[in-house]
């Protein structure tokens, strides 16, 4: 068996000793990973493979932490079906929103950092802990019940410090602007010492020109430091901010989030939405009360469905149609702010 081969033969090995249960799994483990670890060390250019926990954040180095906004209970609207007039408000107790400042650290574009044999993410994986769960991310090879299999890939660099603004998702604009953009509103929360730190910002955003027009317009003058989309960027101290959206993460393959159990914090997309219609000298009374709008996708996009069948049905009822793609920030902030109808 050559050298690769080898490897390969033991990550998969470990890899069912994770997924096992009873004692000769848990012995067999230890001696998988050793004989791992000294097959990386002859090969000298391999990531070792560790066995980490998964763990809530506040059980991280933590060194200080507070409130940036407050929790309770809050309303999530779940409906009974894509055609329900009227969906059932349902309770959800949302936490606090917190900040916390730690220790080194190493962190990719997600919601997951790692720091020392913990793996550490957002305060609802607390709920997310059955068996046979599996957790989604770069080199993660098994999970069962806390006990997470992975090789997470070599620090690509190193900064003092910053303020994590990443997240699941965060190459999707959706997710960008309404699940990790809005806590940048929080930062003035922060203590002397912690708020003026350089914002940790996904490449991703740093590149598409209306993400990182929308992120300098709610951050002007702030110090951004990019963080690669594969591999992952050491920090030697950290300031994590809770995203104000409830409930949005699901680290099981497959499965989309519950909309029962997802829910934002309104005052913090409020304060998100003030400041960008502020700085954008847009308020209330803004637009166009008789712009009618239908949202395109440009030509051959995958995800047009039945785009073709409607555009005849909105000329006819005088919709404009909108590639919002193609504009600015500004220019769909202010097509949403003013306009009458949107479909």
């Amino acid at each position: 068996m050559r050298g690769p081969d080898v490897r390969g033969f033991l990550v998969e090995q470990a890899r069912h000793a994770v997924r096992a249960t009873g004692p000769s799994a848990r012995l067999r483990l230890p001696l998988l990973l050793t004989a791992l670890r000294l097959v990386d060390r002859l090969r000298r250019g391999s990531t070792p493979v560790r066995l980490l926990t998964l763990a809530d954040r506040q059980q991280g180095d933590v060194r200080s932490h507070g409130v940036l906004a407050a929790g309770g209970p809050m309303l999530s609207r779940a409906p009974h079906g894509w055609d329900d007039p009227a969906p059932t408000p349902v309770a959800v107790d949302v936490p606090d929103l917190a900040w916390l400042e730690l220790g080194p650290t190493v962190l990719n574009d997600t919601s997951l950092v790692v720091q020392g044999r913990r793996l550490i993410g957002p305060a609802e994986l607390e709920r997310q802990f059955p068996i046979g769960m599996r957790v989604k991310g770069p080199g993660i090879y098994e999970h069962r019940d806390r006990a997470v299999l992975v090789e997470p890939p070599r620090p690509t660099g190193r900064y003092p410090a910053g303020i994590r603004l990443t997240g699941f998702g965060s190459g999707n604009w959706y997710h960008w602007l309404v699940e990790i953009l809005p806590s940048a509103v929080l930062l003035d929360e922060l203590p002397d010492g912690l708020r003026d730190l350089p914002v940790l910002v996904p490449t991703a955003v740093l590149e598409r020109a209306a993400a990182r027009e929308a992120l300098e317009l709610v951050l002007p003058g702030r110090t951004f430091l990019p963080v690669p989309r594969t591999g992952t960027i050491a920090v030697d101290r950290l300031v994590w901010i809770d995203s104000p959206v409830w409930g949005a993460r699901t680290l099981r393959d497959g499965v989309l989030p519950s909309v029962t159990a997802t829910c934002p914090n309104l005052a913090v997309l409020r304060a998100f939405r003030d400041r960008v219609l502020e700085r954008l000298g847009a308020d209330d009374t803004d637009g166009a009360p008789d712009r009618r709008v239908l949202l395109v996708r440009p030509p051959g996009s995958k995800r047009a469905a039945n785009q073709a069948e409607l555009r005849p049905l909105a000329e006819r009822h005088r919709l404009e149609l909108v590639d919002p793609g193609t504009l600015t920030f500004a220019e769909q902030v202010r097509l949403f702010h003013g306009a009458s109808l949107i479909v």
